[in-house]
This record gives structure tokens, sequence and C-alpha cells, in this order.
């Protein structure tokens, strides 16, 4: 019988798995993103949001305080979906006809493309 390439068991080894220091490198580039974002939020709604024509529209202290809100909510929220899945790690949402890229185009503030031209909301 030919050996196979891919392992058929786990390594029989005394140290941590070879895959962990990957796994400690995501979360700790995930946690960086996420803590970066929630600290630089309000501020960029604040003090340097520009509307689609590129002019200064700053959001009210209290309207970012929502919007801010709003993002840490769902951060919170949405893993529980994923979670409660019946796919293997949650990924039915993703793989579903409304994949997160359709979803980020959809409540994307700013069209990909020049006014004038056709856009995917037909707004221009």
């Amino acid at each position: 019988m030919s050996q196979s390439k891919y392992l058929t068991a786990p390594l029989s080894i005394e140290t941590m798995p070879p895959g962990v220091p990957y796994i400690i490198g995501n979360e700790a580039a995930e946690r960086f993103c996420f803590y970066g974002m929630k600290t630089i939020l309000v501020v960029f709604m604040t003090k340097f949001l520009l509307d689609r024509h590129g002019n200064l529209t700053p959001m009210s202290d209290e309207e970012a305080k929502g919007y801010y809100h709003l993002f840490v909510a769902g951060v919170y929220f949405f893993p529980i979906i994923e979670g409660s899945s019946p796919t293997p790690c949650g990924a039915s949402f993703a793989r579903s006809s409304i994949s997160r890229w359709s979803i980020a185009w959809a409540i994307s503030p700013w069209p990909p493309t020049k006014r004038g031209s056709a856009c995917c909301w037909g707004c221009c």
C-alpha cells in the first residue's frame, strides 16, 4: 500500500502543535484591528467623515455615539447567529446567496463609480 502525502493521524509530539503560533497570531491581529477600530471610530465620524462628493460632513457627537454602539453591538451579536447555524464553523451566512461582499456593497454609503456613470444602486 502506498503512503498518503497527507496525515491520517495526529502527530505524536511532546510540544504544542505546529499550527498554534498561527492561531495565536491571528487572534492578536483580530484584537488589534477590533480595538483599533473601536478607538478611532467616533473621532473619525465626528471630525473626518466625508460625503460622496468629498465635502466634510462630520456627525454630531450623539449620532456618532449611536453608530459606535451599533458597531459594538454588531460585533458581539453576529457571531451568535453564526455559532447557532448547523453548518461547520457557522459559515451558513457567508455561504448563502447573500454573501459578505454583496452586503458590503449594499450598505456602502459611497458608490464605487464616478457621478454620472451607472452604479449598482441605479442612483447615478
